[in-house]
């Protein structure tokens, strides 16, 4: 096994095409990333890296850095340990402050990286990751008050607001540097949503432009004052089935301690096709 690290995703893409097609909901993450640079909606962040590992000329499994965030690994069909131990090699020297990807091979690295750095590391977070193909019909949630409409500009402080409370509560354990610049981005793509009851949001959710077929949404957030009256599952639906009209598949994570969320999104027709963890590193 070889990796090889690259610092120009223009390079990187069409080595990295066999694998984001062969996974093309659990590659979600790295091909959006991607998708957004090629087609001038991103700039590539300072310090970004993307990893290829080879098993002889065949492409086995990719990775992403986007510093500060976790390194992104992709799954894999080859032998774990041994793609684990190549790319714990090839980012050794790079200062990554954890991982996050496919259950299998994220732990293969975790066990890898601690043997190659020294550095101890800990599991943060266990995701569910969830995909759906057809539409959600009429009737499948109870239908919440309100109506789905599209975040703008004047919605800015209430969108950062709200994503540093999902952030928060969801992923304390993760970087969050600069809202506003990051929530601004997401706008300019058009793919921030929020549920409306009467003149008052009630839910957000976020969602990519479709890559390699499919979506992703994340985060789906609503103010605990807001909770228990049907927003998510509402916005869930209203925004898969936005989805679906451009793509074939619609993904999303969905955090493993969490008693409601997984629940909510098999009431909505997604189902679990394997699982993810995140970890820190020192």
């Amino acid at each position: 096994m070889l990796a090889t690290v690259y610092d120009d995703p223009f390079a990187f893409a069409p080595l990295a095409r066999d694998v984001l097609r062969r996974h093309p909901v659990a590659c979600n993450v790295p091909a959006s990333f991607l998708d957004e640079i090629l087609n001038d909606r991103r700039r590539p962040a300072d310090g970004e890296r993307w990893v290829l590992v080879l098993d002889g000329r065949e492409p086995v499994a990719v990775g992403m850095w986007t510093p500060p965030w976790n390194l992104f690994l992709s799954p894999t069909m080859a032998e774990v340990d041994a793609v684990a131990r190549a790319l714990a090699a090839a980012l050794a020297a790079l200062p990554l402050p954890g991982l996050t990807g496919d259950e299998p091979l994220a732990l293969a690295f975790l066990e890898a990286w601690t043997e190659t750095t020294g550095q101890p590391t800990e599991v943060t977070l266990r995701e569910r990751l969830y995909e759906i193909t057809e539409p959600v019909p009429p009737g499948r949630v109870p239908q919440a008050v309100g109506a789905m409409r599209r975040a703008g500009e004047p919605d800015l402080d209430l969108l950062v607001a709200w994503l540093a409370a999902f952030h928060a509560e969801a992923m304390p354990d993760e970087p969050w540097d600069d809202g506003e610049a990051l929530t601004r981005t997401r706008l300019l793509t058009r793919r921030l949503f929020l549920w409306e009851d009467g003149a008052s949001a009630r839910c957000l959710l976020g969602l990519t432009h479709p890559a390699v077929g499919v979506c992703r949404v994340g985060p789906v957030y609503t103010p605990p004052e807001h909770r228990g009256r049907g927003y998510a599952g509402a916005l869930v639906s209203a925004a898969t089935n936005l989805a679906l009209r451009d793509a074939a598949t619609v993904a999303l994570y969905a955090d493993l301690a969490n008693p409601t969320s997984g629940p909510l999104y098999e009431r909505i027709g997604y189902r679990p096709i394997g699982d993810a963890i995140m970890a820190r590193f020192g």
